[in-house]
């Protein structure tokens, strides 16, 4: 087996924020630590944020996933291909998607060949073309929600999804599925693939990370209790169903506020009807309810890392609804600053309880049960008086599995396969 040491990774980048970024951000520490060599592949716009994080160094280089204008033949041929591919009606488009996905292929050969690539890791396979390379691959698998739901795509071309998802099951040398949900789904869904798989779970962060409380540019410490949901407004995270619960406290008689993050919940509180059904959904519910909700309902879209984690340590209650999850990162990060949580009971969330000896430290409501939450939620309410500080899961309990330990599984199950093993 080769040693860590000696492997040189590719990984890339594909602009996807929240999580999939959380994760990369931990991966790439660990793996800085270990490897010879990073190049990590991503818009320039985007190595420009990820180069705040990390400290220059040789071992840790960034290239763009294009060819550069200096190579004029493949430039320009890239360049065309990507305007034509862009038209809705594009005859003959099979075609022309070969020769973009063949052209990316030449451009990561090339960095591969120039700075020694043992081995390629991919974290984001959605919608994402396989690449074709001649080092082994290994990709993390997320999920297979279009197979569940697939209404949670409506823009999208499922079919065309699950063949990309499948040439990812083909050309890779090993995946890794992020929980052991996701591991039964491939069974389930994919009965045909043979190939080898590691169930790697995201990890806990290091216990010498300092939870302090912090300011935040949200404002003065919150006079009532506050539940807080970090998701973005897709169907699978049921906002909804969140809504409604309050809903009914609110009509009880109780006084609380709701904030929310991610991507696309500061559309909530719009006046004016919006495209995307989900959000839709949300913002005709608040305004129907206007005067149940006014001033209690605070969407903030898309926030940085200070500003949630500031939320996530001052908030009575995380409160994560969603009716699936590949692996559901914001429970585990709210147990790590020891927040109140109340959770989905959905297999994925379970897992993680169970992984870090959490069951008895977190309210487990239905999934899409809005009475349900509401009742979990009214524990919090009553209790919030005598709500302690105290972490709920113990720092222990967190170090049975960190960010270390899964990019050591990672690497481990990476330098077990040559480029001769490589089936891509």
């Amino acid at each position: 087996m080769m040693a860590a040491r000696s492997m040189r990774l590719l990984l890339r980048e594909h602009g996807a924020c929240g999580g999939a970024e959380t994760v990369n951000l931990h991966l790439v520490q660990e793996f800085a630590k270990v490897v010879d060599r990073i190049v990590w592949v991503m818009p320039s716009w985007r190595s420009e944020y990820f180069q705040k994080f990390f400290p220059a160094s040789e071992r840790l280089i960034y290239e763009t996933p294009s060819w550069p204008r200096d190579w004029r033949m493949p430039y320009t041929l890239e360049k065309a291909l990507r305007f034509l591919l862009r038209q809705k009606n594009l005859p003959g488009r099979f075609v022309f998607e070969k020769m973009r996905r063949a052209l990316s292929d030449l451009w990561l050969g090339r960095i591969i060949r120039e700075n020694k690539i043992t081995h390629c890791f991919c974290n984001w396979t959605l919608s994402v073309d396989a690449p074709g390379l001649d080092v082994p691959l290994g990709a993390m698998l997320m999920d297979v929600r279009w197979r569940y739901f697939p209404e949670t795509f409506p823009d999208a071309d499922i079919e065309r999804i699950d063949r990309q998802f499948c040439d990812w099951l083909r050309k890779s040398s090993v995946v890794f599925p992020i929980s052991e949900a996701t591991a039964s789904d491939i069974k389930r869904f994919y009965p045909w693939y043979r190939g080898q798989t590691r169930v790697v779970p995201h990890g806990a962060e290091s216990p010498r990370n300092n939870y302090a409380p912090s300011a935040t540019a949200n404002g003065p410490i919150a006079t009532r209790p506050v539940f807080y949901c970090p998701a973005i407004a897709h169907a699978h995270k049921d906002h909804i169903t969140l809504l409604q619960a309050c809903a009914k406290l609110l009509a009880k008689g109780y006084d609380f506020e709701l904030v929310l993050t991610g991507l696309g919940t500061d559309h909530f509180d719009n006046t004016h009807p919006n495209n995307d059904a989900t959000i839709e959904s949300c913002r005709a519910f608040l305004q129907k309810q206007h005067t149940l909700f006014h001033g209690r309902v605070r969407g903030l879209g898309y926030c940085d890392r200070a500003e949630v984690e500031a939320l996530y340590q001052s908030c009575t209650a995380v409160v994560l609804p969603s009716f699936f999850e590949g692996f559901g990162l914001p429970l585990l990060e709210a147990l790590q600053r020891g927040a109140a949580v109340i959770c989905s009971d959905i297999p994925a969330h379970l897992e993680q309880l169970a992984r870090y000896g959490c069951v008895d430290d977190v309210l487990v409501a239905p999934a899409r049960d809005s009475g349900g939450l509401a009742d979990q939620m009214e524990k919090v309410l009553i209790a919030a008086p005598m709500a302690s500080s105290e972490k709920r899961c113990s720092s222990v309990e967190l170090e049975r599995w960190t960010w270390k330990d899964a990019a050591a599984a990672y690497l481990e199950s990476l330098a077990a396969v040559t480029p001769n093993h490589s089936s891509g």
